[in-house]
């Protein structure tokens, strides 16, 4: 008898534990197309941003001095600062613009970082020939129920050998946010 009351406690007790206990579960989504749910900055926005920037810089003025000189330039991606209000991943903004860039076909990419090789000396290190750089930037403003960001992306393409800019572009992505 005394067994039995002891199992039904611990069987109480069990379920009163087991009923404080939230159960949450998560799905997989799918990573296309990018959710714009919140208004801000976010993965579909990096990687068209990147894809038509890099699109552009392709069919400029620039790259027909490489090409009709038979060459293909070296690339690199540089410096891009967030100075919006806002967390924006710039390292996620710069593999979309690196990947846009390698996949491109026309341009060769040498990765900023890489650091020398075993036995490499310095001087055997492959420097770009070209130099992305730029900012992120945030305009943010509100009335009457709506928020409105306004996100610039400012890039320019540098030459190494002679700092002489070849290429800008400001690109905008508004974002308005019903309230």
């Amino acid at each position: 008898m005394v067994m039995k009351r002891r199992l039904a406690a611990l069987a109480a007790m069990a379920l009163l534990l087991l009923s404080c206990v939230s159960f949450s579960s998560g799905t997989r989504a799918a990573p296309e197309p990018a959710a714009d749910n919140s208004g801000r900055w976010n993965d579909g926005d990096s990687r068209t941003v990147a894809e038509q920037v890099i699109a552009d810089a392709l069919n400029q003025r620039w790259i027909s001095k490489w090409e009709n000189a038979g060459m293909v330039p070296t690339v690199s991606v540089g410096m891009i600062v967030n100075k919006s209000h806002e967390h924006i991943s710039v390292q996620a903004f710069v593999k979309d613009i690196e990947r846009a860039l390698l996949n491109s076909g026309r341009v060769e990419f040498v990765a900023p970082d890489a650091g020398p090789k075993s036995g490499a000396s310095e001087d055997n290190e492959p420097r770009p020939d070209l130099v992305m750089a730029g900012v992120i930037n945030t305009i943010h403003e509100q009335e009457e129920g709506k928020a409105v960001t306004v996100y610039r992306i400012d890039l320019e393409l540098i030459e190494t050998e002679s700092s002489m800019k070849v290429w800008t572009i400001e690109k905008k992505v508004r974002k308005i946010i019903e309230r």
